[in-house]
């Protein structure tokens, strides 16, 4: 019974449970801070790609413009 009121005591809360509209708020903030997050790795992972490109043909690019001997 004592571990009881205990554990009771440690999930007490004097806090209001968030209201339905705060519940739908937060769920939608979160689930939209993700599609940003996942939009924002695809971006970098993009840029990342066409930089890599970019060099390469510039490596390749003075190579070709190299005089030959």
């Amino acid at each position: 019974m004592q571990e009881q009121s205990v554990s009771l005591n440690k999930n007490a809360s004097f806090n209001k449970p968030p209201t339905r509209t705060e519940s739908k708020s937060a769920q939608t903030d979160r689930i939209a801070r993700a599609i940003l997050l996942g939009e924002r790795k695809a971006i970098d992972a993009k840029t990342r790609r066409l930089r890599e490109a970019r060099l390469e043909q510039q490596r390749l690019d003075e190579l070709l413009a190299a005089p030959r001997k």
